[in-house]
């Protein structure tokens, strides 16, 4: 779900004009404020823990909610947050959480069990196919009567999640999955209060900061006073701020801020133990997103992809780590057929179509990002070698990928960051069942090999299931993989404790600190 990452390019070694902006003026009088600095730009703020998808944004929301676990800070591991003790049967269906009694909410009222049960079926209640909420929604189907509730709105009672006493929940699973912990640590699975299940009043914390403030310029952290772990909670304030690329140089070689999401140029680095570069569990790629019209036939998407150079895309994108892989890191990449024009028109017309018929075809892609070479290339192909009108939009991320059923474009981009270790997180976006069907993509075979994946008892049956819906994917020609993602940030490495590079790029909030 997690984190739809900007891209940056390693070769960006370009000298910018500066100009003078430190911390905000809001947050200057304030004591001990460790800054996070991201580029500007023109999308909202989206503090919903049950919708978010974009990195700020669940940023934010991972210092304001925690659940039953929370990740690690060095290892991005899931380690237990308000779950005290964890049981697990002998067959893996049925988890037992005792939970801290000494757990409340920012105004003091408890978090118990049932602040479980109620956060989840109504997670359940308001993600059915195409809800836009989160992606990681589908994955709790394998609880026991949860896909049901969540796809028909039937049998609430069904549902395996009890609360047995205040401070005991029970899980029941239909089968068993590998990945449970880790969903639980995701921010759409934490504690969240009665009051704030449709988005209204003012947020209502279960984690280590409450929220002071919050514009499209910054937002302001303060740490939760009410939370268990408080004492463990490295600063008093945490800022977010948006600033333009002369600005995020200016503010860095002035110190006034300790993480920097945004390049800084390598000449004007006070040392190189400030950067980390490292390769993530993440994949930039293209999808085709319409649900009708020519290109949502795969034939159509399968002439297009044939004449389109991706091999040429992925070894001239200037990124470090190409990949024809959805899933990163896997063995498995994918082959696009290559063909000639004649293969394309056959194609089209075995579709019901003819090229010259073919409507404009539209390709989004987000500001920040530095796709516009390979976007301006595919568009010189189909024009050239098969006459289609191709429109490029660089528009806000959020214009396409924060609902997805309303995306008006034909082509899109997106990197998108998995969570946690599972190619589920991936193959998870397409499935036509998903609260998050990024590519409004509908078919029964891929949904019978993922849903083959889910409720898998054996994880080498699971693994069969994974590999197959992920050649499955890349065969119909709905998306194209570029490369494997990696972070870039810069980080005050004389003054910043508690945050480690990791390969999710999970840094919590709670573990951050500035020492003088």
């Amino acid at each position: 779900m997690r984190r739809i990452l900007p891209i940056i390019l390693l070769l960006l070694f370009l000298l910018m004009p500066l100009s003078s902006k430190g911390k905000s003026e809001s947050v200057e009088e304030v004591p001990h404020t460790f800054s996070i600095i991201y580029p500007e730009g023109e999308d909202e703020l989206l503090l919903d823990p049950f919708s978010a998808a974009d990195e700020m944004s669940l940023m934010v929301l991972e210092g304001l909610y925690e659940g039953l676990f929370r990740f690690d800070e060095e290892t991005g591991n899931p380690i237990k947050g308000y779950a005290r003790e964890v049981t697990v049967s002998d067959d893996s269906l049925t988890y037992t959480f005792t939970l801290r009694e000494d757990a409340t909410f920012s105004n003091q009222e408890p978090i118990t069990a049932q602040t479980f049960v109620d956060s989840w079926l109504h997670l359940l209640e308001v993600s059915g196919p195409g809800s836009q909420k989160s992606s990681l929604v589908s994955l709790f189907d394998v609880v026991s009567g949860a896909r049901e509730y969540r796809l028909y709105g039937t049998n609430r009672e069904r549902v395996g999640i009890t609360a047995s006493s205040p401070y005991e929940l029970t899980i029941t699973l239909d089968s068993p999955a590998p990945y449970l912990t880790n969903l639980l640590a995701t921010t759409p699975f934490s504690a969240v209060h009665f009051d704030q299940f449709n988005g209204s009043g003012q947020i209502i914390a279960s984690g280590a900061f409450t929220l002071v403030s919050s514009s499209r310029e910054s937002v302001l952290l303060r740490k939760n006073e009410h939370y268990y772990d408080r004492d463990e909670v490295g600063s008093e304030y945490i800022e977010f701020l948006r600033l333009s690329q002369e600005e995020s140089v200016q503010s860095y070689g002035e110190r006034g801020g300790e993480w920097y999401n945004v390049y800084i140029p390598l000449d004007q680095l006070r040392t190189k133990d400030d950067l980390s570069i490292d390769p993530i569990y993440s994949t930039g790629f293209y999808y085709f997103s319409r649900d009708e019209g020519p290109y949502s036939d795969p034939k159509v998407r399968k002439a297009l992809s044939m004449i389109t150079p991706w091999n040429t895309l992925r070894e001239t994108s200037g990124q470090p780590f190409p990949s024809s892989s959805l899933i990163p890191f896997s063995r498995h990449g994918g082959e696009e057929d290559q063909g000639s024009i004649e293969d394309a028109a056959e194609l089209i017309r075995e579709a019901g179509y003819e090229i010259a018929s073919l409507p404009p075809l539209t390709i989004a892609i987000h500001r920040g990002s530095t796709l516009a070479e390979s976007a301006q290339i595919i568009a010189e192909h189909y024009s050239e070698v098969l006459g289609i009108t191709v429109i490029i939009d660089t528009v806000p991320l959020s214009l396409y990928t924060r609902y997805p059923n309303a995306n008006p474009y034909d082509l899109s981009y997106i990197t998108w960051v998995a969570d946690f270790h599972d190619p589920i997180i991936f193959l998870n976006l397409f499935y036509s069942k998903s609260a998050y069907n990024i590519a409004n993509y509908r078919s029964n075979a891929y949904d019978e090999l993922l849903e083959g994946a889910l409720f898998a008892d054996d994880p080498v049956e699971r693994e069969i299931f994974l590999d197959a819906a992920h050649r499955f994917i890349l065969s119909d020609a709905v998306a194209f993989p570029l490369y494997t993602g990696f972070s870039l940030n810069v980080v005050d490495s004389e003054r910043v404790r508690g945050w480690y590079p990791n390969d999710l790029n999970i840094h919590p909030l709670r573990a951050l600190r500035e020492i003088p």
